[in-house]
């Protein structure tokens, strides 16, 4: 049940930072757009946002099983409290997954593909069906991994964690706009590393923060609940680079050029490849990362306070006008 989720009833714990382990930060929000308290900071070291105090994995994990992530947002745009069905939720996967293989498909390593976190399969059934590869999801949704798999996606139930990979190394491993939600990014890009055969291929669709503030006219609209890390690029890029991957490609999909091709504009896309390090040793940090994110987050501020709310009004004015012009000129061209 969507509702059976009991906010009220979750306990919250501090953390360090997931990247350099420290302790220090600053205050980004103090609630998420959903109007949760769930506080918001960015590491003054390596610039890295992420909840803190923040749920337990236990609170998390009956987040997700319950379903009640999947109500949220429509109760955010206002809409009745119904998230759209598996069988929509697969449609716009497939269609995304299409639109994301014009972009990467070049730079992809042969042999199996593992999402993780593949929610209904739809994006595995694009690479299935385009690449002809073996695919296999990871899903922590009982009700979502089971639908997968009677789509034809073969799906495990459970976390990344949970996967031991001994015989066949997958030659790529998916990340589609899931690592906002991991409760230890380190952790998983250590796995994927371990993981990936030779010169394997890593995949990420990650939300933008920056780009998302500054379209929603909000930092903490920016927040959410279960996004426990929210990543610019420069800290996803410090992620990357300092778990052993060097990145073939990198695009941000903030103009016209992406969103004309069914991508959202509020996401960045990578392709790594493998190389022969060791993980996290070293730390790979942009020294500009922490002073660079704050003044970007202080433009948005002042973008926020002062144009959004000039630009809003100016849009419904000419709205207005358009709707007036029309009533009085039904055959008339703008």
């Amino acid at each position: 049940m969507v509702n059976s989720f009991e906010y009220n009833k979750v306990t919250h714990s501090i953390v360090s930072c997931n990247l350099c382990g420290l302790k220090d930060f600053n205050i980004v929000s103090k609630k998420d757009r959903y109007n949760f308290p769930e506080r918001s900071v960015i590491c003054i070291s390596c610039g890295l946002i992420y909840i803190n105090p923040r749920m337990s994995a236990r609170n998390y994990n009956d987040f997700y099983e319950t379903g009640f992530y999947r109500g949220l947002v429509p109760i955010y745009i206002k809409k009745q409290n119904l998230g759209p069905s598996l069988d929509e939720i697969f449609d716009s996967e497939e269609k995304f997954g299409d639109a994301l293989l014009l972009r990467i498909k070049s730079y992809l390593s042969k042999g199996l593909v593992i999402e993780i976190g593949s929610a209904v399969g739809g994006i595995l059934a694009s690479f299935q069906k385009e690449l002809g590869s073996m695919v296999l999801g990871l899903e922590p949704s009982r009700v979502e991994a089971e639908y997968a798999t009677l789509r034809g996606i073969p799906t495990r139930i459970g976390l990344f964690e949970d996967v031991d990979i001994e015989s066949d190394r997958p030659g790529n491993i998916l990340s589609i706009q899931s690592l906002n939600h991991f409760l230890d990014p380190k952790k998983f890009f250590i796995w994927a590393y371990n993981s990936l055969s030779n010169d394997g291929r890593l995949v990420l669709v990650v939300q933008n923060f920056l780009t998302l503030a500054r379209k929603i006219g909000s930092i903490h609209g920016a927040t959410q609940i279960d996004h426990v890390y929210m990543f610019t690029p420069l800290s996803l890029r410090n992620f990357i680079e300092s778990a052993g991957f060097e990145i073939l490609l990198f695009e941000d999909w903030d103009t016209d050029e992406y969103t004309k091709i069914g991508l959202s504009s509020h996401h960045m896309a990578i392709v790594a490849r493998k190389i022969e390090v060791t993980p996290f040793t070293p730390l790979v940090i942009s020294y500009q990362s922490y002073e660079k994110t704050r003044y970007d987050i202080l433009k948005i501020r002042f973008y926020c306070a002062f144009i959004y709310p000039i630009k809003k009004v100016y849009r419904t004015v000419k709205k207005k006008l358009l709707k007036q012009f029309r009533r009085f000129a039904p055959n008339a061209s703008c």
